[in-house]
């Protein structure tokens, strides 16, 4: 993952690259092979380079096209480039991504954005127009963020960037550290710093003067249906798509390795990415797997590791998960002044690092299947029939849904009765508002208001495709990309998740819900299309592993913050009451494992996540002087 940062002064001041100096040493890791700077006047920008693929290599950048007329920074990778080439007309000698944006932009405008496929971030400098033009990926794989205050913009990589710049405050947003506290993430813009905004999935951002201004430039198309004759035929198109996907993410000059956990979805792009390499129609050099191991406990799946190992031949590397412990929480919230990995998800750190040591700078996952193939909840496929005047068909839906009859048709009138009423949805959300989330607060923060806002509907006619299209744009997915695109950028891996890929997602929307959902299979469409790249062990498998465990050892690990409460900084800025809070972790923790305790452990994390980033802000604003008064933190004032 590359880096960059942008600072221009929308009065005319002018830039100069020592202004630059903090917001790229903030970031620093993010470019082991070359730090850049470019000056124009008002404008400056930076790159912290890292090369993944061949063409990156001899590519720099800022690219400065006519003297200065036009400049890029690009952050990302092109898939689909050859046919990106021939709509372009480019022949001879290969040319980089960014330079091929660059081209794109000449030939079509604004609207090459919507043309692009990949994972990127990226500013393009206009001088004669006096116009920035910023774009993020469709699904957000690479971060970028913003701030202004009318007389100057910066855009960067990352929240600590931004923090650098000597004119940006560091007031906290009380309104999404709420819903942090609640386990509720809504906000797709903000962060949890006022006034410092991500740009949002498959946005552009434009800044001309003192304007500034984002819209979507790619949205799903909700009346597009992909129909087939039979399960086969679905399953067979999926392959083709997810066969380009996982080739477009195998280039690059080096060995590229793949996470392998032994699920459905890490194993089937193994099994691709291994039967391309045997094809020869791999542009990488060499394929290899890295797993996280948990050794005595219930989510280690290394049966399932060594299945797919032995079934494809191929080298795989393991390594314990590394633990969430505070010491290491503390470091990585104070580097990147944000909220530190989950502690399910910071063991593959462990396995970044096991990449970055062996010379690795691409890593596959298998991240996606569970947003876009496990299918939707079973009182939302109910509605759909009732609301289509389909009597009979809802009452079969009812007597085959996972819940009990009575359960199902309640759950159904809830949806469609709190569809309509706002003021019933609002009382929803309080009662799940965790009790140890200050009341006070909450309404000092109109918490309720912020939890229950209702986006339209991506299908107005189906709740199930609509619930399907949240699942995979949601803000959890936001918050969850970053936090891991952070822990590979610290060790120079860029992470590529071939089920994201963008032609894919487009055919899981347009699919019927029967092909993810029918009774109680699950991801059928996905089990079928994998199952010729799969040993048995893992085609057969109808579980997934239970990440509460890890959850339940970094809560433990914590004791020493909890007991007492009261001495918890959020806590003492009157956002959490300090008993309930004790309760809660207790359930979380005592005793053996039950249903109750792994249901309590990420909520109560939550808490401790935000304490982390609270004790880096402050450390980072020079002890007492961060956040200790309300006038700091006010989200409002």
């Amino acid at each position: 993952m590359s880096g960059f940062a942008v600072v221009c002064h929308l009065d005319g001041r002018p830039a100069s690259a020592a202004q630059l100096d903090p917001l790229l040493d903030a970031a620093a890791w993010r470019g082991p092979d070359g730090r850049h700077v470019h000056v124009d006047g008002a404008i400056a920008f930076g790159f912290l380079a890292l090369h993944t693929t061949a063409e990156a290599v001899t590519e720099r950048q800022p690219i400065v096209e006519g003297g200065g007329a036009r400049v890029l920074v690009f952050d990302g990778r092109l898939d689909d480039r050859e046919t990106l080439r021939r709509e372009l007309r480019v022949s001879g000698p290969d040319v980089g991504d960014a330079a091929l944006v660059l081209l794109a932009h000449r030939a079509w405008g604004d609207d090459a954005a919507a043309r692009l496929l990949g994972d990127f971030a990226y500013v393009l400098w206009d001088r004669d127009r006096r116009r920035l033009f910023c774009v993020r990926d469709v699904f957000g794989f690479r971060p970028f963020h913003y701030w202004s205050d009318g007389r100057t913009f910066i855009a960067a990589s990352e929240v600590a960037q931004i923090l650098a710049h000597p004119d940006v405050p560091r007031a906290l947003n009380e309104g999404v550290i709420g819903e942090h506290l609640a386990c509720k993430l809504v906000s797709a813009d903000e962060t949890l710093f006022r006034g410092v905004l991500r740009l949002r999935a498959a946005h552009s951002l434009v800044v001309e003067g003192s304007n500034i201004g984002t819209r979507a430039y790619w949205r799903a198309d909700p009346a597009r249906q992909v129909r087939h004759r039979d399960d086969e035929e679905y399953a067979e198109h999926f392959r083709v798509l997810f066969r380009d996907a996982v080739r477009d993410r195998l280039r690059c000059h080096r060995t590229v390795m793949s996470e392998l956990s032994g699920g459905l979805d890490s194993s089937w792009v193994v099994g691709m990415a291994a039967t391309l390499q045997r094809e020869g129609q791999t542009a990488c050099p060499g394929f290899e797997t890295a797993s996280m191991v948990f050794p005595g406990w219930d989510c280690d799946e290394t049966p399932f590791i060594e299945s797919v190992l032995g079934h494809w031949g191929l080298t795989g590397h393991r390594t314990p998960a590394e633990a969430a412990v505070p010491s290491l929480l503390r470091h990585l919230a104070g580097r990147h002044l944000d909220f530190p990995p989950y502690p399910n998800g910071i063991g593959f750190r462990s396995v970044m690092r096991l990449a970055r040591d062996r010379g690795t700078r691409v890593m596959l996952t298998g991240a996606g299947g569970d947003d876009w193939f496990w299918g939707s909840y079973d009182h939302l496929a109910c509605a759909d029939l009732l609301r289509q005047g389909r009597p009979l068909a809802f009452s079969k839906a009812l007597l085959t849904a996972e819940d009990p009859p009575l359960r199902a048709a309640m759950k159904v009138a809830r949806y469609l009765v709190g569809r309509r009423m706002t003021g019933l949805r609002r009382r929803n959300v309080w009662r799940s508002i965790p009790d140890w989330v200050d009341p006070a607060f909450a309404r000092r923060i109109d918490l309720g208001d912020r939890l229950s806002a209702r986006p339209a509907e991506w299908d107005p006619q189906s709740a199930v495709r609509s619930q399907v299209h949240a699942t995979g744009m949601s803000p959890w997915g936001y918050h969850g990309t970053e936090i891991m695109e952070r822990l590979g950028a610290e060790c120079g891996v860029e992470r590529r998740h071939p089920l994201f890929d963008r032609r894919l997602v487009e055919f899981a929307l347009a699919i019927p819900e029967e092909q993810r959902h029918r009774g109680s299979a699950r991801r059928r469409i996905e089990r079928r299309a994998a199952r010729p790249f799969l040993p048995a062990l893992v085609a057969d498998r109808d579980d997934k592993a239970n990440f509460a465990p890890p959850f339940r050892h970094a809560l433990a690990a914590c004791v020493d913050m909890v007991r007492p409460a009261r001495r918890l900084r959020s806590v003492q800025l009157g956002w959490v009451k300090p008993e309930a809070l004790e309760r809660a972790y207790g359930r979380a923790t005592a005793g053996e494992r039950t249903a109750e305790s792994d249901a309590m452990a990420w909520p109560v994390w939550m808490t401790f996540g935000v304490e982390f980033w609270l004790g880096a802000v402050r450390g980072a604003t020079g002890g007492s002087g961060g956040v200790a008064s309300r006038d700091v933190v006010a989200s409002g004032e």
